[in-house]
């Protein structure tokens, strides 16, 4: 697991559920179908593992909506095609605030390239630093805002994606190695 350190915004309260609002443009945008599936799963109190809700999640995403939703997500997504040297359109990130994903498995957002998979949450609880979910911490510091302190947020932006980027690097080169192994 990775720990990073995340330069948001002033925030009213210290309600992890708005950072990733604010960062993510809002939660999960998935079709009505998605939607009506999502309030079937919550009422019924439904458990879903990891993969069966990253399924829900990409089988009903609305990627109309999902394009440039935030500018967090906007700037993350340009930098990390960036640090891997490739095109926007290789490399995917889904919301996932308000599935399963996020209840059951701690993942805000996850983000594919290459046939691999990444999963962070954000948070500004220093108690997730061991042994918690996702492959990606990122904390906040509700005292610097983007308008305010567009350096630390940029430098901050730029270390999260390279810390992303990095770990896609990771597992591709073990892929790599653990295939030519067989």
């Amino acid at each position: 697991m990775i720990e990073a350190r995340f330069h948001g915004k002033n925030y009213r309260s210290e309600k992890g559920w708005e950072v990733e609002d604010d960062l993510l443009g809002g939660k999960a945008p998935l079709t009505d179908e998605g939607k009506e599936k999502l309030e079937l799963i919550k009422k019924e109190k439904r458990y879903l593992s990891r993969n069966d809700s990253m399924n829900l999640i990409e089988d009903y995403y609305d990627a109309s909506t999902a394009e440039h939703d935030s500018d967090w997500e906007n700037d993350l997504h340009f930098l990390l095609a960036e640090e891997l040297g490739v095109e926007n359109s290789e490399i995917k990130i889904y919301n996932a605030t308000g599935t399963p994903l996020d209840t059951f498995h701690g993942v805000d957002f996850y983000v594919q390239f290459s046939g691999h998979t990444i999963t962070v949450d954000i948070t500004f609880n220093p108690n997730k630093a061991s042994g918690y979910k996702a492959d990606v911490i990122l904390y906040w510091d509700p005292k610097i805002d983007k308008v305010d302190n567009f350096s630390q947020y940029e430098s901050g932006l730029e270390y999260y994606a390279r810390l992303i980027a990095n770990q896609f690097k990771k597992q591709i080169t073990y892929n790599s190695k653990t295939a030519y192994a067989k």
